[in-house]
C-alpha cells in the first residue's frame, strides 16, 4: 500500500470540506487514525480552532480614536497627530482587520493592518502596510503570562538605511475601551528609546 501524500491539488477540497464539517472531525479521533483523509481533516480543525488568545483580539472590534506620537531620537520633541481606527473581525473571528486613517507629518496616512494568533507558533502574527511606504512589515508577537500585554518583534522597512531592520512593540490591554502600543528603535549611543506611542480610546 502506498503512503498517503496530501498533495497541493487536494488542498480546495480539504477546505470545502473543513467548512462544512468541521466539528464532526474534530469528534472523531478514532476515525482519522484509521482514514487518512479524516487525519488530515482534524489537523486542519485544530489548527483553525478559535482559542483565548483570538477572543482577545475579538474584543478590538469597534471604532478607536487614536493619539500618535513619534520620536525621531531619543529625547527630541514629540510630533504628535489624532487619528481613527475601524477594527473588524474577519475569517470567522481568527484575525482582526485594522484600517487607521491619521495625518503624519502634514500629510494624510493610511494604514492597513491584520493580526492573528497562529495555533502552529504559538505566536501573535501580523502584517502592516501603510501610504507612506512599498513594503510589508511582518512581525510575531509572545502574550504575557497576565495577558494584559503582547512584545511583539517586526521586520521593518527602514527606507533610510535602505534595508529592513528589527523593531521591537509591545500592546498593552489597558481595559475594554483602552488600548496602547509603544515602539522602540535603537538610538546613535546604541540604547534603546521610545520612539512612537499610539493611544486608542474606544468611541462610544
Amino acid at each position: 500500500m502506498k503512503p498517503f501524500v496530501c498533495r497541493p491539488r487536494f488542498y480546495g477540497v480539504v477546505l470545502i470540506l473543513m467548512a462544512l464539517g468541521l466539528p464532526a472531525w474534530a469528534q472523531e479521533p478514532a476515525a482519522a487514525k484509521d482514514d487518512p483523509m479524516q487525519a488530515v481533516m482534524a489537523a486542519y480543525a485544530r489548527y483553525g480552532e478559535i482559542g483565548k488568545e483570538h477572543r482577545l483580539l475579538q474584543q478590538r472590534a469597534g471604532t478607536w480614536d487614536v493619539t500618535v506620537r513619534m520620536w525621531v531620537a531619543p529625547g527630541s520633541p514629540a510630533e504628535e497627530s489624532k487619528g481613527t481606527s475601524e477594527c473588524s473581525l474577519i475569517m470567522g473571528g481568527r484575525f482582526i482587520h485594522e484600517k487607521i486613517e491619521s495625518m503624519v507629518m502634514g500629510q494624510p496616512f493610511s494604514g492597513l493592518g491584520l493580526t492573528g494568533f497562529d495555533n502552529i507558533k504559538k505566536k501573535y502574527v501580523g502584517i502592516w502596510i501603510d501610504s507612506l511606504s512599498t513594503g510589508i512589515m511582518t512581525s510575531e508577537g509572545v502574550p504575557a503570562a497576565d495577558g494584559k500585554s503582547i512584545e511583539y518583534v517586526g521586520d521593518l522597512p527602514d527606507p533610510v538605511a535602505n534595508k529592513y531592520r528589527q523593531q521591537r512593540a509591545v500592546e498593552y490591554e489597558d481595559d475594554a475601551d483602552h488600548r496602547r502600543m509603544e515602539a522602540f528603535d535603537v538610538g546613535p549611543d546604541g540604547k534603546p528609546f521610545r520612539s512612537m506611542e499610539m493611544v486608542y480610546i474606544r468611541r462610544k
